[in-house]
This record gives C-alpha cells, structure tokens and sequence, in this order.
C-alpha cells in the first residue's frame, strides 16, 4: 500500500494448496477494470476457476488479499474499493474449486478495515482486519461456517495500542495475532487465551520503532511457533523469532543480502521450512532451515531476470 514503507500484502499470501493443487490469484490485470481472475495449477495443467464478484453497487473489485486452505474448503479475502483507509472495504468468500462457486462468508467489514490475515482455530475461522492508520484500528473477528450469518468481532486492537492484525497462528490450542504498529511504538504478538482474554505475548525490538513496523508470518515448524518481523529504520531490521510454549528466542536476524521483509513461512516436501520475502524496493529472496535452527540463503536459486525481481 505504502510501497517499501510498508512491506505488507495480506496473509497467509493470495495462493494455497488444496488436494495436491495450487489455487492463486494473478497479477497482470488492470487494477478497476478487470476483475481479479483465481486460477489452479495441478502439476501439468493451468487452467482459471473464477473471478471475483462485483459488488452489490456493481464495482469491480480490486485484488485477493489473502488465501486459505481449511475445513475441506477455500477461504479468500478482497480488497474491493477505496484507496486508503478511510474508506477501504473488503470481503471474504468460500471457494467451491470444483464448481468454481464463490460464496460470501458474513458482509463486508466496516468502511477502514481491509480483512487482511486469515486463520482456522477452534473450528472457527478468524479474520484480521488492518487499516495501516495508527488513526485507524483493525480488530479480530471469527465466524463459524454452517452456523453464523455475521462475522463476530472478537477484539479491537486499539485496546493493545496496536494498529492492525498483519497475522494469525492457532498454537498449542491458543490463537497468536501478529499486529503493525505506528511510528515510535513495536509491534506486538498478542495471544488469546481460551477463556477469549487478549494479552502480550511479545514485544518485538530492534532499531527505532517506525511507522508500519510489523509482525508479517507467523507459523508452526518442529513444534515451535515461528514469526517474522519488519522495521524499515534507517537500518532496516528483518528477524525470525521462535516460541517452545514457554520462551522466545530470535532464530534468525537478516544482513546484507537478507536484509529483507519476509512475508510467508511455508513448508516444502522433504519437511523442512522456507521464509520466503521481498516487496517494493527490495529484491526477492529465499531462505531454507531444516530444523528452525540452522539457515540458508537460497536466493541465489531464484529466476531474477531484469530489472530484478
């Protein structure tokens, strides 16, 4: 939204697997005349599913924020009007990738709030809205499909002086909510209980706090509950840290090269974990640990083209 100000984008990230198939929205469309297309690739074949629904006032939306693989189905988050947060909206659907079927889950979240981290916990689906507006707070609400025709809001984070949900982890029967936070202030990871209470569970640090400062993946590896985190200071601060249930400790600290916002944390075939990054203004980059504690730089692997990507 803010460019290399804000190395944010949605999470878990606008792609997910479902059934050995990879479902992702594209690129390469013209932002408010076409609607975003969702495509799936099998392995051999790449075929589109569907597009996103205009709204009930017939806009076009803008773009898939973020998607998720859970309970036998797909859930997405849009973007679907405004340009900033006083007047942002956005939905959620289910995705049917057989009959291509989108369905709406709730009505869309209050004018500011872009749902923007998706997460499945407690047999719920939980969303965290972010208006990246120290001025505009997101909050955390939940849904429980087959039974709830609203969305139920959970938490508002201004009660923790945080601006935005930027991710959500269920660990070890708990809900984890990565926040951003504004200029002199770090952003936090807060932590629900099971009775529903919200409290700290970390403070994240390095250099001074900036605007947009933020907790950007969070996931669970050999475990552990892993989280990444960006400040872009005069010397930008790219971290990894890592939870057991009783401790934190930072797994990885960037430098140089991978010095970089990292937005996702996923997982590849032979068990090990990847943080994969970049954004406006930063190269791409990858790095590979097969037990969360030793890290490699797999950059070089990537496809950079020119201009780099």
């Amino acid at each position: 939204a803010n460019g290399s100000n804000a190395s944010q984008g949605g999470f878990p990230g606008p792609t997910c697997v479902q059934n050995n198939r990879m479902v992702y929205a594209t690129g390469g469309y013209t932002v408010g005349t076409d609607s975003p297309a969702i495509r799936i690739f099998d392995g051999r074949f790449d075929r589109e599913v569907t597009r996103l629904p205009n709204t009930t006032a017939g806009t076009v939306p803008k773009a898939v924020m973020s998607m998720l693989a859970a309970n036998g189905t797909i859930y997405l988050s849009t973007l679907d009007t405004g340009s900033d947060h006083t007047n942002w909206v956005g939905r959620v659907f289910s995705l049917d990738i057989e009959s291509g079927t989108l369905t709406p889950i709730g009505a869309a979240f209050p004018t500011g709030e872009v749902p923007y981290a998706l997460c499945w916990h407690m047999g719920r689906l939980w969303c965290g809205t972010n208006c990246q507006s120290s001025s505009y707070t997101g909050s955390i609400y939940y849904f429980r499909p087959d039974i709830d025709t609203t969305w139920t809001a959970d938490y508002t984070l201004t009660t923790s002086t945080v601006a935005g949900c930027t991710s959500l982890c269920s660990y070890n029967g708990l809900l984890y909510v990565g926040t951003s936070n504004a200029a002199s202030a770090f952003a936090l990871i807060l932590v629900r209980s099971e009775l529903g209470v919200y409290s700290t569970a970390k403070t994240a640090s390095g250099g001074t706090a900036r605007a947009n400062n933020a907790v950007l993946a969070m996931t669970v590896f050999n475990g552990k509950l892993f989280a990444t985190f960006w400040n872009n200071d005069t010397t930008a601060v790219a971290k990894i840290y890592q939870y057991d249930g009783s401790s934190w400790t930072t797994a990885f600290t960037g430098a140089t090269t991978t010095l970089i916002p990292y937005h996702s944390l996923p997982t590849d075939g032979n068990g090990a974990m990847l943080a994969v990054g970049g954004g406006v203004g930063y190269t791409g980059g990858v790095l590979y640990t097969p037990d969360g504690v030793t890290w490699t730089d797999e950059t070089p692997f990537l496809s950079q083209g020119s201009p780099t990507s």
